[in-house]
């Protein structure tokens, strides 16, 4: 949640819960290999934009280019996945209505690595 006035405190509360995040994830890395965490930043304010933002942190792995190593596949919606090395990703314009971001690690041949997670966010209709 956004508060007005409040930001330093949205923050800290996103900075913690990536710290929970990835001791949890580094703790499963150790017995079943990579894994990665999705999360929505300023999910809210930027719903109200027609905007998402997603951080992932990946463990376990380092992300490359896609054609030189270990990367990302993005999904958004029931669109082709779309391969990257960024691990901030930015959508713009989206319509009114609820939308899925699935995040895949894959190595260089696209073969997927296991790790995985889907965000969901709802853009509001305009007034």
């Amino acid at each position: 949640m956004t508060y007005p006035g409040r930001r330093g405190s949205y923050t800290a509360n996103v900075r913690m819960l990536l710290a929970a995040a990835a001791l949890m994830s580094a703790l499963a890395a150790k017995a079943a290999g990579p894994s990665l965490v999705a999360l929505l930043i300023e999910p809210e304010l930027n719903a109200a934009r027609g905007e998402a933002v997603v951080e992932v942190r990946v463990f376990g792995a380092a992300l490359a280019d896609p054609a030189k190593g270990d990367h990302l596949h993005v999904r958004l919606d029931k669109a082709p996945p779309v391969a990257t090395g960024n691990s901030r990703l930015a959508f713009h314009g989206l319509p009114p209505g609820p939308h899925e971001i699935s995040v895949a690690l894959v190595d260089r041949d696209d073969k997927p690595l296991g790790a995985k997670d889907t965000v969901w966010l709802v853009v509001p209709a305009k007034p």
